[in-house]
């Protein structure tokens, strides 16, 4: 008997653990294994590295997943990069502030400029890293899933993590900027642009940031927001329908990372082709494995399907 199995990759400690956690979440006593790692430059103790430790005790207590916190600032190469730290330890980054993004002001009441988070208290040397060195030299563990929060650095990270992206990531939250708040940083496009590419679909812009480029009068612009993408389920079909012993489990661990995120709509499709496809052998898979959040997901596509 075999489970399938869970893991989440989340760049960034400092300013939340991400929606990816919701993946992981489900009741204690469901036997697949559920791993949540952590990656975080900077682990010098404050309030917020601190209360995230408290919120993963529970998680662990809760749900019975393991939690790692991993010391790393990921990037597109090896080295040493300057790491800036800021008043506001969230908006730390390998960056330093846009200049012209300076006097933005974020709109809510009294908002806040740009350049209140983001005065560099000191700049520290940091060894940059990639996703591919350490899945090959330090931590041979690939991830369903990778969400990132990671202050303009995400693209640089997506760029360095092709053993990720050519394997068998299911789905990635990421940080976007609509403009540039830190000199010289991808933007949105960007990371749009490389994970098409990588056989990745655009499913919601999760949350936003709306700042006023100047004074706060008038409509603000987008300007940050959390963006979801899933694997494109035909993507993992033209890649594995020789091998159904790999195709199919595949595409359930998709269906319920879908469903568990709220989009069911996706995971419905997703199903129905298979059965239209290859119901004997789903029903063997199902039946073989007893798997519960593979039964509960083919249950809840029966239900939507009468």
């Amino acid at each position: 008997m075999s489970y399938l199995d869970f893991t989440v990759f989340h760049v960034g400690g400092k300013g939340g653990i991400g929606e990816g956690i919701r993946i992981l979440t489900n009741y204690k006593h469901e036997p697949n294994k559920k791993a949540l790692y952590i990656f975080e430059a900077d682990l010098s103790n404050d309030g917020d590295l601190d209360k995230n430790k408290e919120y993963i005790k529970k998680l662990k207590k809760r749900h019975g997943m393991d939690v790692n916190i991993l010391q790393y600032c990921v990037s597109d190469h090896n080295g040493v990069e300057d790491f800036y730290i800021n008043r506001d330890r969230w908006s730390s980054s390998l960056f330093k502030i846009d200049d012209r993004a300076a006097n933005y002001v974020m709109e809510s009441k009294d908002g806040p400029m740009w350049k209140d988070h983001c005065t560099i208290d000191e700049s520290v040397e940091v060894n940059v890293t990639t996703f591919d060195e350490i899945y090959k030299n330090h931590l041979p563990v690939k991830p369903d899933f990778l969400s990132m929060d990671a202050q303009a650095s995400e693209f640089n990270i997506l760029k360095g993590a092709t053993t990720f992206l050519d394997g068998d990531l299911l789905g990635v939250i990421t940080e976007v900027e609509f403009r540039e708040l830190y000199e010289n940083q991808p933007l949105f496009s960007d990371q749009d642009v490389l994970l098409r590419s990588k056989g990745f679909i655009f499913i919601d812009l999760l949350t936003n940031q709306r700042w006023f480029i100047g004074p706060g009068i008038g409509k603000s612009c987008l300007t940050v927001g959390e963006v979801l993408y899933l694997k494109d389920y035909m993507y993992i079909v033209d890649k594995y329908e020789s091998n159904l012993d790999t195709l199919i489990p595949a595409l359930f661990k998709l269906a319920i990372i879908s469903n568990k995120l709220g989009y069911s709509s996706y995971s419905y499709v997703i199903i129905d082709y298979m059965v239209e496809k290859w119901n004997r052998q789903c029903n063997l898979y199902i039946n073989s494995n007893n798997d519960i959040l593979v039964k509960n997901i083919f249950n809840f596509y029966k239900e939507i399907k009468k």
